[in-house]
């Protein structure tokens, strides 16, 4: 994955195709987006952050505890992306403590567990606020982060992610996410 505006080529390679945004053809885009922080985070004051937030990495952290009763885990919300290929978004989510223990202490595959409820935490560029919308988190193999389901709601998001997007569409939300990569 990648991290907020820290973003890496990862040279998925495709079809050339045309964007109707900028008329240029491409032959590659990212295909994952991430944020390196939760919005939560972004609410404390700066000269808080250090006291207030606890990530168990400052590079690549995977959970989040705030002021001991916020507790935040990060997770992939695919979004299918025509031609079978999938557009990644590495969001946070908000859970309940005990949802929060059991990613944490689970050790096996959780692809048959029961899903984990949760909102999300993450702005994602794009859409409109897509802050607090509710979701579903099934957890993985140990080795992989959890997958993101948006509950059914006629936000733009929730509807991408159940229908699908284009590739123009994915070009629009990575302009969105990373803009210095178009100047």
């Amino acid at each position: 994955m990648v991290g907020t505006v820290r973003m890496a080529r990862l040279g998925y390679i495709m079809a050339k195709w045309k964007c109707s945004i900028c008329d240029e053809e491409h032959d590659e885009i990212t295909m994952d987006i991430a944020y390196a922080r939760p919005q939560h985070y972004f609410e404390i004051p700066e000269d808080e952050r250090a006291q207030r937030a606890r990530f168990n990495d400052e590079t690549n952290a995977d959970v989040c505890i705030i002021d001991g009763n916020l507790f935040l885990v990060r997770a992939v919300l695919p979004v299918p992306v025509e031609g079978g290929k999938e557009f990644r978004h590495g969001v946070w989510v908000l859970v309940d403590e005990p949802g929060f223990r059991k990613y944490a202490t689970f050790e096996a595959d959780g692809s048959n567990e029961p899903p984990l409820q949760g909102r999300l935490s993450s702005e994602v560029p794009g859409y409109p606020s897509t802050f607090l919308l509710p979701v579903e988190i099934q957890l993985g193999p140990p080795t992989q982060r959890p997958s993101v389901r948006l509950k059914p709601s006629k936000h733009l998001f929730s509807t991408e992610q159940r229908e699908g997007i284009t590739m123009t569409r994915v070009h629009e939300l990575v302009q969105a996410a990373l803009p210095e990569m178009f100047e």
